[in-house]
């Protein structure tokens, strides 16, 4: 298919398609304003580097990024040998997984998008890879294309951020597959301003005995949709989705993430936690299917919320469809506002009010921080969300410190999740 028929499909489809199609969740989705952003997408002209906010990133991130892209510009570091970002008319359209009649955001960024940031690592060999996105007033629409070889390894970590003085976007679309034997980790956190729409898209396949690790932090924006994919289609493979979610002010957070297990012996996790502030609002759908082929398989969904303000508002929606006898899967859902009693009992041993809420959060989210493997990753993720749940503001560049860093120290395996469930104790 021509790259300019892609295109017509896309816009087409964004024209027609309406914000949520599924019948179990159309009640529940975050609207957003994709047309005029669209007006404003089609408009994008060349900008300068937002060098300020790049540099104070960089600096505090203590993050060497072999790629940079900005509204308007990009920059690659000449050292990468895995990284390259070229012009949206570079995809084969025939090789891409995602189709514009997927979803409303998926027709918006393959309609809008304009360059494709493309990670490419062969086979056998290790890289690690950053990369830093920045949205002024221009949207920043991007399609990010990954792809890791057989038997290699990969750990990427994406960081999102704004420097807009105006209602701008950020939208990525990622496309990710990890080869027979492959490793990959996959960091994406977002930190954007209030000034920042959010919008996401993503769609892997785990091939055989391939091993697939997507952690999304959704930290900024002040409304965000993000439709997230994860396809374990080979023997023995292993996908795990693992969702971190703090939202304050009048946030809002629209998350739905798909796992499936298309393949024997298949293993698929997906854990979702979210903190809610003040007026924020959050909707969490997770779905797990096993096909009819994907026997001896196992499949989680596990969904976590709690409320520190009684006008916060979560919906938590697991689901599941099965079509084999001989698997484990299981799905769970729990909401509740922070324990009275815990508070009383952390003050009554000296902590102030502010202390214990901070406490009893902070022990609520440990284990999620903890699943990131990448170090530095970690103590990114610490330290913003202990400034998230002490000040209430995001979109900030965060400042490591130490007062976050027993945060980063506990490691929950993704087996163990099956043990907390009754079907499965003394497992």
């Amino acid at each position: 298919m021509e790259y300019q028929s892609f295109v017509n499909e896309a816009l087409e489809k964004f024209e027609s398609l309406p914000e949520e199609t599924d019948e179990l969740y159309k009640r529940y989705f975050v609207a957003m304003p994709l047309k005029e952003m669209a007006k404003k997408a089609s408009d994008q002209k060349p900008s300068s580097r937002p060098d300020k906010s790049i540099r104070e990133n960089s600096e505090s991130l203590r993050r060497k990024f072999d790629a940079i892209l900005w509204s308007g510009g990009e920059e690659v570091s000449a050292a990468t040998n895995f990284v390259s970002i070229k012009p949206i008319e570079s995809i084969v359209t025939e090789e891409m997984m995602t189709s514009s009649g997927d979803d409303k955001i998926a027709a918006f960024l393959n309609a809008y998008s304009k360059k494709v940031v493309r990670i490419d690592v062969p086979s056998g060999a290790d890289a690690k890879v950053n990369l830093m996105f920045v949205n002024t007033e221009s949207p920043l629409p991007v399609q990010i294309i990954v792809k890791v070889g057989e038997n290699a390894k990969l750990s990427l970590f994406e960081y999102f951020a704004s420097a807009a003085a105006e209602k701008s976007l950020m939208g990525s679309l990622h496309e990710v597959t990890i080869g027979k034997y492959a490793n990959a980790e996959i960091n994406l956190v977002h930190n954007e301003d209030a000034n920042t729409y959010v919008i996401g898209w993503s769609k892997a396949k785990v091939h055989e005995r391939g091993n697939l690790k997507m952690n999304y932090i959704y930290n900024g924006g002040t409304f965000t949709r993000a439709r997230n994919r994860v396809d374990v289609a080979g023997l023995e493979g292993n996908g795990e989705v693992n969702e971190l979610i703090v939202s304050a002010g009048e946030q809002k957070m629209d998350v739905a993430s798909n796992i499936t297990n298309s393949a024997q012996s298949s293993h698929a996790v997906l854990e979702s936690k979210a903190v809610l502030m003040d007026k924020s609002v959050c909707v969490l759908k997770g779905y797990a299917s096993i096909t009819e082929k994907a026997a001896q398989s196992r499949s989680f969904v596990n969904e976590r919320g709690i409320l520190l303000d009684k006008t916060a508002h979560i919906d938590s929606i697991p689901s599941m469809s099965i079509g084999n006898s001989d698997v484990k899967a299981t799905h769970s859902s729990a909401t509740a506002p922070i324990d009275d009693e815990s508070v009383f009992y952390l003050m009554s041993r000296g902590a102030s009010e502010a202390e214990a809420k901070k406490m009893i959060v902070s022990g609520f989210i440990t284990g999620m921080i903890g699943k990131i493997d990448d170090v530095i990753a970690r103590e990114i993720v610490a330290s913003m969300i202990n400034e998230k749940i002490t000040t209430k503001g995001y979109g900030f560049i965060p400042k490591i410190t130490t007062e976050s860093m027993w945060l980063a120290g506990s490691v929950q395996k993704s087996s163990s999740i099956f043990k907390g469930h009754y079907k499965y104790r003394g497992e």
